[in-house]
C-alpha cells in the first residue's frame, strides 16, 4: 500500500497519491459515469467533496438555513438541541473550537467539535445560541473535568 501524500506541484495545483480498494475503484468508476461530460478523476473527486460538504458540513448547513432565529426553546430530556439553535451556533463559531489557548490564540480544531452549555442545563441554562459554544472533544472534556473558564462568546 503506497503511503498517502499530497505534494504541491505549482501555486494552485497539488498531486494526490493514495491507494484504494477495488471496491472503491468500482464506485469511483460509477460516479465517473454519472458525472457526464467532464469525466476526469479530478472532476469526480471535486463533485464528491462538494456534495459531501454541502450535506455534512454543519457550517455550510447553517448558512443554508433561512430563518436563523429559533422561535422557541423547548425543554429537551434527550440532550438534543433544536436544529435552528445548532445552525446559529455552527455559523457563528464556523465549526471551530472556541477554546482560548494559554498563548491567547484560539484552538484551530475543526474535527470532533461539540456544543457545550456555558451555563449548564442543570443550573438553569437554556438551549439558546448565547448559552452555547463550540468546543473540540478534548477541550469539552477538559472543561467538564476542570471547570475551564476561558470560553469567550
Amino acid at each position: 500500500m503506497p503511503r498517502e501524500k499530497i505534494k504541491v506541484v505549482s501555486a494552485n495545483r497539488s498531486e494526490l497519491k493514495v491507494g484504494i480498494s477495488k471496491e472503491l475503484e468500482g464506485k469511483l468508476k460509477r460516479v465517473r459515469e454519472l458525472v457526464g461530460q467532464d469525466k476526469s478523476l479530478e472532476s469526480v473527486l471535486a463533485q464528491l467533496t462538494d456534495f459531501y460538504l454541502k450535506h455534512k458540513d454543519p457550517v455550510q448547513k447553517a448558512k443554508r438555513v433561512k430563518d436563523k432565529t429559533p422561535k422557541a426553546v423547548r425543554p429537551l430530556s434527550s440532550g438534543n438541541l433544536p436544529a435552528q439553535v445548532k445552525h446559529v451556533v455552527n455559523q457563528r463559531d464556523e465549526g471551530q473550537c472556541r477554546a482560548v489557548l494559554p498563548n491567547g490564540s484560539r484552538c484551530d480544531s475543526k474535527a470532533w467539535v461539540e456544543h457545550h452549555h456555558v451555563k449548564p442545563r442543570s443550573h438553569g441554562g437554556a438551549d439558546i445560541a448565547t448559552n452555547l459554544i463550540t468546543l473540540c472533544s478534548a477541550h469539552h472534556r477538559l472543561t467538564h473535568q476542570t471547570g475551564l473558564q476561558n470560553l469567550r462568546l
